[in-house]
């Protein structure tokens, strides 16, 4: 009897433990995926200020429709092992999700889409597609957190923003 009640307590023991060990792990996955996202963060903007000119954003945003909605710059952001560099990490972009391959043998970790669309403030949007307002150009830039297999989607279907996690959003904008 004294053994079947000490096997009963060391049981509820190590549920008790197991318990407690789910949530932990789901702690140390989103602090480590914070820390990707801070690092991709200081990419993306160095990216936008270096390599972004101010008529590649405006042709893109002008897009031919009055729907800001409508408009966006997808680009597809993730980690990815370089096999010839003795599988070293490094990040890279692809600016088509259409053609993003989720099921490269070399990607890993969630893949981040940066949306580039234009700013709306209040009741007063910028006209993408005027001339005479040129100067400067803003515009919205939004990151998502996306698992692999959805990418693609966005590109023709930009309701599924709407439906992942945003990991941060601000205005910028392009000199002329």
């Amino acid at each position: 009897m004294e053994v079947v009640l000490a096997v009963g307590v060391i049981s509820i023991a190590v549920v008790a433990l197991l318990g407690l060990l789910a949530p932990t792990i789901g702690s140390v996955r989103h602090i480590v995926d914070k820390d990707k996202s801070g690092h991709l963060e200081g990419m993306v903007r160095s990216y936008i200020d270096e390599e972004l000119t101010y008529d590649t954003i405006s042709d893109d945003l002008a897009g031919g429709t009055t729907d800001p909605n409508a408009r966006h710059i997808f680009y597809v952001w993730q980690t990815q092992t370089d096999a010839l560099n003795d599988d070293d990490i490094v990040t890279h972009y692809q600016d088509d999700l259409t053609g993003y391959n989720s099921a490269g043998p070399d990607n890993v970790g969630l893949p981040h889409v940066v949306v580039l669309s234009p700013l709306t403030i209040g009741n007063n949007d910028y006209d993408y597609g005027n001339a005479d307002q040129e100067g400067y150009i803003p515009f919205r830039v939004r990151m998502y957190q996306f698992e692999p297999n959805t990418v693609g989607n966005v590109a023709t279907n930009p309701a599924l923003l709407t439906e992942s996690r945003l990991i941060f959003d601000y205005p910028s904008a392009k000199l002329q």
